[in-house]
């Protein structure tokens, strides 16, 4: 079972001395079932006939592999001018999962371009501009590595409890999600109000 909601990017720029950048960015979370067996007790037995008479049964249960990503938000980025440089925006967010002691793996998407149909980037309908996006297996920016758009990240770790909190309905921040976009890609772009769509796939590794 997948599950996504959505963050936007929204970015508007004005090309004279006002370039306004507006950027609302849509995050999709996705929730991730998948199930592994838990056998109970032994095959079934028949009772025989006689004043009483005892049979087993065997009893087997599913438990779901459950994995979560919440407290994810929109990024809105304000106004940008020449001279402000590189935009950045980064949050904590909440990862959940009954696989305590296993790893996770993460994969980002965006709206794409000609080439690549999970490029980073923001449109204003007739011109794009590229964001970089960064994950942390851990709170805050330090040690994040850059995701590249499309690939699933393997060997994302934490603590076991925490993932168990997380996953009965606690948020505790556990990971970071940060937001980028280049001084480059700000002052070669045209006027207007530029949007995107990410999309975030946690998946039990």
């Amino acid at each position: 079972m997948k599950i996504k909601i959505l963050n936007v990017f929204k970015v508007q720029i004005n090309k004279n001395n006002l370039v306004s950048v507006f950027v609302t960015f849509i995050i999709s979370s996705v929730f991730i079932f998948s199930a592994f067996t838990i056998t109970v007790s032994n095959a079934a037995t028949q009772g025989s006939q006689a004043a009483t008479s005892t049979g087993t049964i065997e009893n087997i249960v599913t438990v779901g592999r459950v994995i979560w990503i919440r407290s994810l938000r929109d990024y809105n980025f304000g106004v940008w001018n020449p001279g402000d440089g590189t935009l950045s925006d980064n949050d904590n967010v909440c990862i959940g999962k009954n696989d305590f002691f296993s790893p996770y793996a993460i994969r980002a998407a965006g709206d794409g371009d000609g080439f690549d149909p999970a490029a980073f980037t923001l449109t204003n309908g007739s011109d794009q501009i590229y964001y970089n996006v960064y994950w942390n297996d851990a709170n805050g920016t330090g040690g994040n590595t850059q995701i590249t758009p499309g690939l699933i990240e393997h060997g994302q770790t934490g603590s076991a409890f925490i993932f168990f909190l997380n996953v009965i309905g606690f948020c505790i921040t556990n990971a970071n999600l940060e937001i980028e976009i280049p001084n480059t890609e700000l002052l070669s772009a045209s006027g207007g109000s530029y949007a995107g769509t990410l999309t975030l796939l946690v998946i039990p590794d």
